[in-house]
């Protein structure tokens, strides 16, 4: 084994001494009273299904976080993105960017609703949209007619993009809200893992038309399962929550209605969760700067792992702690990942690149040299917020 993955494991492993645990989860949940507090109070209430005040004061946290005039709370982050989808007046068989390293949720809603997923280049430095190979790619094999862009191989028109924030952060949303514009292409900003990430002081899912957020398990905050879609357009906020209503018509009796809908609210009981679990973001973040600062004070002193760069334009909210194996190293990532998981420190890699999946193989794409390269060199480290470090090391 490799003197320097051996070091590190067993620096890193000192921290189950220090939590008293067999293992240190990637990114786990934590609950206290209070959680259990509000959970009693909802159950007692009887209102635990997606009608109820905690409903009602979640979002208002969330809106007093984000910025965004409205906010959806949803079951899942999924959820919210199907939801995005079809509040967006999109034609089928619309072509729509994503980038191809990606979670896979984006492009399940997409083929889902009949939309074609258009794989595109990640750059290095926030894993997030390459834009100047983009605007040379679109220049090269896109046409304009009148307001509408056209891909000249496929023939579709193209709708819009997907921007997804990975792991908290990003380095160039405002750029890509120009070029969004600049093309008369809807923005959908995937924040899934950055609540409480700002850019330039505006918090991550309101550049675009619409963000998405989630609050599962893994998440920096948690309401079991949960998700929210936020925006500052009234009209996408009425069609998506009368679309998340099953598109019920308002009666106090009647059940009919006007639309294909889903019934993918989120319950007054998850939102009791989040009501409490929200009071610590703040703090969360904190934590989780310092266990970035740890590591990367750790790893300095050696050559194999280097933590990744947060652009200096960023508040983050260190979702995951994100590391980058060396060139010469590459072929050691399953090696790193088998030794530092069979000693109880659950790393993960990044997941496999959308564009190599059967079910997406088909669909248009860039050249994605980059993708392919941080798929080989991404490793995220454990990065919950309670996890106790011996800050003096």
């Amino acid at each position: 084994m490799n003197l320097e993955i051996k070091k590190i494991t067993e620096k890193i492993t000192k921290l189950k001494a220090i939590n008293k645990t067999k293992t240190i989860d990637l990114h786990s949940p934590y609950f206290d009273n209070s959680d259990l507090k509000n959970l009693k109070e909802c159950i007692k209430s009887t209102f635990v299904s997606t009608k109820g005040k905690f409903v009602d004061e979640f979002e208002k946290k969330i809106k007093n976080i984000t910025g965004a005039k409205y906010v959806i709370l949803t079951n899942s982050g999924s959820s919210a993105t199907y939801l995005a989808l079809r509040s967006m007046n999109i034609k089928p068989n619309s072509e729509v960017f994503i980038p191809s390293l990606n979670y896979i949720s984006n492009a399940n809603a997409l083929c889902t609703l009949n939309f074609i997923p258009h794989f595109i280049e990640s750059e290095y430095n926030s894993f997030g949209i390459d834009l100047s190979l983009l605007e040379e790619y679109f220049r090269l094999n896109f046409k304009r007619e009148k307001n509408l862009i056209f891909n000249k191989k496929t023939g579709n028109v193209v709708s819009g993009l997907i921007c997804t924030h990975i792991f908290g952060n990003t380095s160039n949303i405002d750029k890509i809200k120009k070029f969004c514009r600049k093309n008369h292409l809807f923005l959908i900003e995937d924040s899934s893992e950055a609540l409480g990430s700002k850019f330039k002081s505006k918090h991550l899912g309101t550049f675009g038309d619409i963000g998405l957020l989630s609050f599962n398990g893994n998440k920096i905050i948690t309401t079991g399962g949960g998700g929210a879609l936020i925006t500052n357009r009234k009209d996408v906020y009425l069609k998506a929550r009368h679309l998340s209503q099953n598109a019920k018509l308002k009666h106090l009796w009647e059940y009919k209605y006007d639309n294909i809908g889903y019934n993918i609210a989120m319950p007054n009981l998850n939102a009791s969760l989040g009501l409490s679990q929200v009071k610590r973001l703040k703090k969360n973040i904190k934590k989780k700067k310092k266990l970035y600062n740890f590591y990367k004070k750790l790893l300095s002193k050696f050559s194999i792992l280097k933590v990744s760069k947060i652009d200096e334009n960023m508040d983050s909210n260190y979702w995951l702690i994100t590391v980058l194996i060396n060139q010469k190293s590459i072929k050691l990532k399953d090696k790193i990942l088998y030794h530092m998981n069979k000693s109880g420190i659950k790393c993960r890699p990044v997941w496999q690149l959308l564009h190599t999946i059967n079910v997406f193989k088909k669909y248009p794409r860039m050249k994605l040299f980059k993708a392919k390269l941080l798929e080989k060199k991404i490793i995220n480290l454990p990065s919950s917020p309670h996890l106790n470090i011996d800050e003096k090391k």
